[in-house]
Parts: structure tokens; C-alpha cells; sequence
């Protein structure tokens, strides 16, 4: 099974160019806010009283790029909110790289490299190509996210991560695919701080879409939610 990080850096893969897209700081704030997400599940974080996460849990995930997210929290001096720690994991070294190979080492992307000219080059392709298709149908039904949290957080970063992920729907789907997250959002319970960072006034919808999708998960895993499994 993929953490949220990894659906998230698997579906950015372009099928043209076999490449994932490095230059675009969107995907290290969708990948930094899938691993906070999956720390909330995991019942390893929580946010206190004064809205910063703390660690709760400190045994390992098994996921090295958890496990090494969840050491950098516990070391930081001073306390941080959801925003912030979005911002300073991407600061993990090499975090794309390390997530990339978690996906070739589960056997979900393979790897060639090639030299032309005397330059190294190297490509990715999705093993499974059907894997894809699955994952796009998730984020189409909008409605399942009422009853799968997970499906809620991967539709979240999915429409968060609309610059580097616009192989994946036409421009028309885009549009009505964040029309109907908006409504479903408007239309099911959340806590009051998602609603306010959901519908504020920013310049910034990605910041808005990733700070929904930890808040509201974090702010399930304080009120004693589910537990994510390990």
C-alpha cells in the first residue's frame, strides 16, 4: 500500500517525458503535507491547544521518510504549526529522491538510465499502468470521501498540485473537479479552522487546499479518530 506521499509523487509522473516534475516547488509541499497526514493517522503527531503539532508516539513508522520527519519535529526548538511544517520538511534532504526510490523499491515505478551525448539520463515508468487509472477514478468520485478519509486528504493534494499533476485531466474536468470539492467540503462537517482556511481570501489556493488537508486530519486524530494502521 502507498502513504498519501507516495500516491501523490506517483501520480506526478508525466507519461510523455517519464520524468517527475523537480522544478515545481508544488510537489514538496504536497509530498511534506501527505507525511503529516500520515503521521496524524499513524497517532504519532497532534495539534495542542496552542495549534502547533507535537509528537505524541515516538516509535518508528517503518517508513524511513516518516521516521525522519517525525525526528526533525521532535529536535525543532521552537513549536510549529501545520503551515510552517509544511514549509521546513521539504527541507529533508533529498526528499524527492528518497520517495522516488520507496516507489522502485515497492516495485510500483522502474528505472533506466542511458547516456546520450556523453549526458546520464534517466526515465521512470509506472509498472502497473493500471495503477494510474485506479488512482484518477478515486479522485473522480468525490462523493467516497465522505466515507474514506484518505480518499478525502488524496483528492485534497491532488487539486492542490493542479501545476504539476495537469496530464492527469483535461482543463474542463479540472474545473469541475474543484467545483464539486468545494461543494462537497460545504456541504459535510469540518472542524471550524478548516472552514475558515478553506474559503479565506488568498492569492495562494495551493497553501489553502494543503493547510485543509492537515488541519482537518489532524484535527480528527485529536478528537481520539481512527488510527491509521502502521
Amino acid at each position: 500500500m502507498m502513504t498519501l506521499y507516495e500516491e501523490i509523487t506517483f501520480l506526478s509522473l508525466h507519461p510523455s517525458t517519464n520524468k517527475f516534475p523537480r522544478s515545481f516547488p508544488d510537489l514538496y509541499y504536497c509530498i511534506t503535507s501527505g507525511i503529516l497526514v500520515e503521521l496524524s493517522s499513524r497517532k504519532r503527531i497532534r495539534k495542542n491547544e496552542d495549534g502547533a503539532l507535537e509528537v505524541i508516539d515516538h516509535r518508528l513508522t517503518g517508513e524511513p521518510v516518516l521516521d525522519d520527519a517525525m525526528n526533525l519535529m521532535m529536535k525543532k526548538q521552537r513549536t510549529m504549526g501545520p503551515k510552517d511544517w509544511i514549509v521546513t520538511l521539504t527541507r529533508i534532504s533529498g526528499l524527492l529522491d528518497r520517495v522516488i526510490e520507496s516507489l522502485v523499491a515497492k516495485g510500483l515505478v522502474s528505472r533506466r538510465k542511458k547516456t546520450v551525448f556523453i549526458f546520464p539520463l534517466t526515465r521512470y515508468h509506472a509498472v502497473n499502468p493500471a495503477l494510474i487509472q485506479t488512482l484518477q477514478h478515486r479522485i473522480r468520485i468525490i462523493e467516497d470521501a465522505a466515507r474514506n478519509e484518505r480518499t478525502a486528504c488524496l483528492i485534497s493534494l491532488v487539486l492542490g498540485g493542479e501545476r504539476f499533476l495537469g496530464h492527469l485531466f483535461s482543463s474542463e474536468e479540472w474545473t469541475e473537479l474543484k467545483e464539486r470539492f468545494r461543494r462537497f467540503i460545504a456541504d459535510h462537517p469540518m472542524p471550524t479552522t478548516v472552514r475558515d482556511v478553506l474559503y479565506q481570501q488568498s492569492s495562494d489556493d495551493l497553501t489553502a487546499v494543503l493547510l485543509l488537508t492537515t488541519m482537518s486530519t489532524v484535527d480528527a486524530g485529536s478528537d481520539g479518530g481512527a488510527d491509521g494502521g502502521d
